[in-house]
C-alpha cells in the first residue's frame, strides 16, 4: 500500500515481522481472508475437567483446552524470514487480525471466544496458518431425561457454533486426528461417570434467518458438537434410597408375627415404618428437578408405599375380627376361598346357618314331648273322671321316658329325611373368628414376601432394558 513502508527483513525480530504483518495500513482485521471461500476453521478440544451439577440443574461444569486453526495468506511470512518457523504471542494481537466469531451455544453465560482475552495463545505459521488456543470453563445445560433416574443415561453436548458467519463464509469442522481429547481420569464426575464422546459437525437451522425484502437469502451456521455419553453413578442411590426402603417394607411384615393382642406394637411398627419411607423419599425427591413425567424412583415409591399400607390394612382387618369374641363361623369347605369369604361377613355367615338348617331330630322331638307335657298339665283340671286321671299319669310317664326304640326310630325318620335333604354335609368345619384372624397372619406371611420378590423381578428387568 502507499505510504506504507516498514523496513523488514530476515535480520528482523519476531516482534518486527508481527508488526509488520498487523499493521494497518496492509492489514483490515474487519475483514476476512479473501482468498478463502467459504473459510475453514478446524477444531481441536481438550477437555481436563468435567464436573457434574446437583441434578436439580441439569447442567455440568467443564474446563477445556479449545485450539481454532484457518489460514489467512495476509499473514504469511515465508517470504520474508523462510527460517522463522513459527511466531507466538498473547492476546494483545487478537485485536488487530481477523478471528472468527464463535461461541458455545448451551452454554450457561454464551461467551463468546474473542471478547476473552484471558488465558489466549496466538500462534503463526510461515504459510499464514494461525492457531488460535484459549483456555475456558463454561458451565454447560444438559437437556436430560429422568424417566429411568438414577439408572439413567444421558446425552449432553457441547455445541460451538458460528456467531456471525453462514455457512456460505465459514465452515466450522473437527480436525481429523484427535479431535477431542479427554485423560482418563476425568471419565469419573462425581455422580456421572463418563462413557464415551462423539465429535460431529453439522448445521443449525434453528439459528438460521428467514428470507425477508431486505434479505432474500436464508443464512444457515455451521457448528461443531460434542455429545458426551453419560451413565449415572447409582450406588448412592442403591444405598440410601433402595436399600432403606426395602428394609422398611420388610419391617412391616414382622407384625405378621406378633400376636393380634399386642395392638399397640403393631401399630406402632406400621405407622414408623410409613412416616421413615415418606422422610426418605422427600430427601431424594428434593435433589430432583419437578417433570411431568413418572421416574422409576417414583414407580418404586408406590409400591413400597403400598405394601406397608396394605400390612396397616391387614393389621386393621385381623384386629376386628379379634374382637368379635371367639364368633364361630360356618365354612362349607376348609378352603382359603371359603375362609376369606366367611371372614368378610362372619355374621351373616352365621345367620343364614341358623335360619336354614332344621335342628337334629332329637331336639325336634324333645321339644315336641315338653309341648306335649305342657299341655297335659295344663288340661289335667279339666279331666272329671278318675279313669281318665290313670291315662293322663300314664301319658306323662310316657313323656318322661321318651318313646320305645321302635317308635323312636319311627318317629326320627322323617326328621332325618329332612336334615338330609337341607343341611349341610358332615364335612362343614367351624372356625371361630379369631382362629381365622391367626390363619391370615400366617398367610400374609408368604403372601406378602412373594408379591414384593415378583415386583422387585419385573422393575429391575425394566430397568436394565
Amino acid at each position: 500500500m502507499e505510504g506504507c513502508h516498514i523496513p523488514v527483513d530476515r535480520n528482523s525480530s519476531a516482534t518486527d515481522i508481527l508488526s509488520y504483518l498487523t499493521h494497518p495500513c496492509r492489514y483490515n482485521p474487519r475483514q476476512s481472508p479473501p482468498e478463502e471461500t467459504p473459510i475453514a476453521v478446524d477444531t481441536r478440544m481438550h477437555i481436563y475437567y468435567l464436573e457434574s451439577e446437583p441434578t436439580y440443574n441439569l447442567q455440568f461444569k467443564a474446563q477445556m483446552l479449545l485450539q481454532l486453526k484457518w489460514k489467512d495468506r495476509r499473514l504469511s511470512y515465508k517470504m520474508i524470514d523462510p527460517a522463522l518457523k513459527e511466531i507466538h504471542t498473547s492476546h494483545r494481537v487478537v485485536p488487530k487480525i481477523w478471528t472468527p466469531y464463535v461461541y458455545l451455544t448451551n452454554e450457561k453465560n454464551s461467551l463468546i471466544l474473542r471478547s476473552s482475552h484471558k488465558d489466549v495463545l496466538v500462534s503463526f505459521l510461515p504459510d499464514g496458518e494461525v492457531l488460535y488456543t484459549t483456555r475456558l470453563k463454561s458451565t454447560i445445560f444438559c437437556w436430560a431425561q429422568l424417566g429411568k433416574f438414577p439408572f439413567d443415561h444421558q446425552r449432553c453436548q457441547l455445541i460451538l457454533d458460528s456467531w456471525r458467519y453462514s455457512s456460505e463464509n465459514l465452515i466450522l469442522r473437527w480436525e481429523l486426528n484427535e479431535s477431542a481429547i479427554i485423560p482418563e481420569d476425568v471419565r469419573y464426575l462425581g455422580d456421572y461417570k463418563l462413557i464415551s464422546m462423539t465429535p460431529k459437525n453439522g448445521l443449525i437451522p434453528t439459528l438460521s434467518k428467514k428470507s425477508t425484502a431486505y434479505s432474500p437469502k436464508e443464512y444457515r451456521y455451521t457448528c461443531v458438537t460434542l455429545t458426551f455419553l453419560l451413565a449415572r453413578n447409582y450406588q448412592y442411590y442403591v444405598m440410601h434410597y433402595y436399600l432403606p426402603s426395602t428394609l422398611l417394607v420388610i419391617l412391616s411384615w414382622v407384625t405378621f408375627f406378633l400376636e393380634p393382642e399386642a395392638l399397640p406394637a403393631r401399630v406402632t411398627i406400621g405407622i414408623s415404618t410409613m412416616l421413615t419411607l415418606l422422610a426418605l423419599s422427600a430427601e431424594v425427591g428434593s435433589s430432583l428437578p419437578n417433570v411431568s413425567y413418572i421416574r422409576s424412583n417414583d414407580v418404586w415409591f408406590v409400591a413400597c408405599t403400598a405394601f406397608i399400607m396394605l400390612s396397616l390394612i391387614e393389621l386393621a382387618f385381623i384386629n376386628s375380627l379379634w374382637r368379635k369374641n371367639l364368633l364361630p363361623v360356618f365354612l362349607k369347605k376348609p378352603t382359603s376361598k371359603y375362609i376369606i369369604k366367611s371372614s368378610l361377613s362372619p355374621k351373616r355367615a352365621h345367620r343364614r346357618r341358623s335360619l336354614s338348617v332344621p335342628s337334629s331330630p332329637e331336639i325336634r322331638r324333645g321339644s315336641t314331648l315338653s309341648s306335649l307335657n305342657q299341655f297335659t298339665v295344663k288340661s289335667l283340671e279339666d279331666l272329671p273322671s278318675l279313669s281318665q286321671m290313670f291315662e293322663l299319669r300314664e301319658l306323662r310317664r310316657t313323656v318322661d321316658e321318651g318313646p320305645r326304640p321302635a317308635e323312636r326310630s319311627s318317629t326320627s325318620s322323617e326328621p332325618e329325611m329332612l336334615s338330609s335333604a337341607s343341611a349341610p354335609s358332615l364335612c362343614s368345619t367351624t372356625m371361630t373368628t379369631q382362629d381365622i384372624a391367626l390363619w391370615i397372619d400366617r398367610k400374609s406371611r408368604v403372601v406378602f414376601p412373594f408379591f414384593f420378590v415378583l415386583f422387585n423381578l419385573f422393575y429391575w428387568t425394566l430397568i436394565r432394558y
